[in-house]
């Protein structure tokens, strides 16, 4: 769980789980998340209008119209709000795809607490790649200001060839996501993820460099499998909306075939809000 405390009562809570599949062949994933909440902590007090839109459920007060949180799962295929017994037994009866509110917009969530859940429907997840499920809540400022997506991949891996660049481009004030994958011959092997502003195609002494490296970069080991995820926080500035940058992993690779034992993955392209 990763709490961001923007300004006094302003502030973003985000849960991230992780499936990596090392099975060797596709798994596919029903995923539920359920949430019961009391804005007060107090049953009478939670009284509030419920907002639908895709991905989140907006929770505003009954004693201010100022005052909201909001409910998030990004990427979920469905979502509803029931009570919370409905809600359980339609989970435990394999939760039927909601793929839209069953409450009109604006519709009474009180006097009792608020029930809601997310649903990631049939995900297939192939052999040696993973899954991440975002929920949280935004009290006072709305996730809808710059939506989280995937990264996307450019250019070709080098070295051995069978690294891969895995993330996930972030929203305002939470973490960008970054995994790689190097295969069982980079296991325990120090790599570094470099950063850059531009997109570039550099061929040296066998490795194809995929971006400017003028940003940054970050230093890890590989786990016992060659896998190895790390995060990045975002600044919660909203100049940093819309804005793009590069990433490409270099890594030690006893089995490159370059002369060297060094491989790369290809690049990948993160836009916050995009």
């Amino acid at each position: 769980m990763a709490v961001h405390q923007l300004s006094p009562g302003v502030g973003i809570a985000v849960s991230r789980f992780r499936l990596t599949n090392l099975s060797g062949a596709p798994v596919r994933l029903n995923h539920y998340s359920y949430v019961d909440f009391d804005m007060y902590g107090t049953q009478n007090s939670a009284q509030g209008l419920s907002t639908f839109m895709a991905r989140y459920h907006r929770l505003t007060s009954s004693t201010s119209v100022t005052d909201f949180v909001e409910h998030f799962g990004y990427g979920a295929d469905g979502d509803a709000v029931l009570p919370f017994a409905t809600l359980r037994a339609a989970i435990l009866a394999g939760c039927p795809d909601y793929a839209t509110s069953p409450f009109s917009p604006g519709g009474q969530i009180g006097p009792a607490d608020y029930t809601g859940a997310f649903q990631w429907k049939d995900r297939m997840i192939p052999s040696g790649t993973s899954f991440e499920v975002w929920v949280g809540f935004a009290h006072n400022v709305s996730v809808r200001t710059c939506p989280a997506a995937l990264a996307t991949a450019y250019g070709a891996a080098s070295g051995s060839g069978s690294g891969i660049l895995l993330g996930t481009s972030s929203v305002l004030g939470d973490l960008l996501s970054y995994e790689i994958l190097g295969g069982a011959a980079a296991a325990n092997q120090p790599w570094v993820i470099f950063f850059g502003l531009n997109q570039i195609s550099l061929p040296i002494s066998g490795l194809v460099i995929l971006n400017t490296l003028d940003l940054f970069s970050v230093s890890l080991t590989l786990d016992a499998n060659g896998a190895g995820v790390g995060y990045l926080p975002v600044p919660y500035l909203p100049v940093v909306c819309g804005a793009a940058m590069h990433a490409q992993t270099i890594y030690i690779d006893p089995s490159s075939p370059i002369g060297i034992p060094v491989s790369a993955t290809q690049g990948l392209t993160y836009t916050v809000g995009s």
